[in-house]
């Protein structure tokens, strides 16, 4: 797995609510946790299905980084349609 650093842009009361449940979380598991897993944890509660339709509107406009997630989600969307 490749981590890249990035920069998000969150309002301020959202960063309250993610450290916050950051702190939930590490106090469920028992040790410190970064935010990129209490984010996976967050997104992995949720069931996304991104519409086919979608997918094609953003195929012109992701650069270079987005295409991964892209096919990602291109092959995440077949497998649910199925």
């Amino acid at each position: 797995m490749i981590i890249v650093a990035t920069t998000i842009q969150i309002k301020e009361e959202t960063k309250k609510a993610l450290f916050l449940e950051k702190n939930r979380l590490e106090k469920e598991v028992g040790r410190s946790l970064t935010y990129d897993e209490v984010i996976e944890h967050l997104l992995s509660r949720t069931s996304t299905v991104i519409p086919k339709k979608t997918l094609e509107d953003l195929q012109g406009i992701l650069g270079k980084e987005a295409k991964e997630v892209y096919r990602e989600l291109r092959e995440e969307y077949k497998t649910n349609e199925k």
